[in-house]
C-alpha cells in the first residue's frame, strides 16, 4: 500500500516543473512515504523487542 502511494506520488512529482534548471534535480516527495514506512517499521520492531524482553 505504502509502495503504490509512493509511486503515485513520484509520478505526480514527475509532471511538476522543478524551477532550479540543474538536471536531475527534484522534490523527492516520494520520499516522505519512505521515511513514513521506516518510522512504522521501527516502531513495529520496537515494540516487539519489549514484548519479549518482558512478556
Amino acid at each position: 500500500m505504502l509502495a503504490a502511494t509512493a509511486l503515485i506520488i513520484f509520478v505526480v512529482e514527475a509532471q511538476i516543473p522543478v524551477p532550479v534548471p540543474i538536471p536531475g534535480v527534484k522534490l523527492g516527495l516520494a520520499n516522505v512515504i519512505t521515511v513514513y514506512a521506516m518510522f512504522i517499521i521501527a516502531l513495529s520492531i520496537t515494540g516487539r523487542a519489549i514484548i519479549q524482553a518482558y512478556g
